[in-house]
């Protein structure tokens, strides 16, 4: 699914949601990024600071 779509439908699932931050990345293989490690402990460090 294209990072638009994505995004897309997130909004559309917890648009109105408080205290939800959502990430999307075209190169991980699942929803944790787990495949990405670099890039998830990344935006954590960013979402925790």
């Amino acid at each position: 699914m294209p990072i638009s779509e994505a995004n897309k439908k997130l909004k559309e699932m917890y648009g109105n949601t408080p205290n939800v931050t959502h990430k999307v990345t075209e190169d991980a293989k699942d929803f944790m990024a787990t495949d990405e490690p670099q890039w998830f402990i990344t935006e954590m460090n960013k979402f925790l600071k």
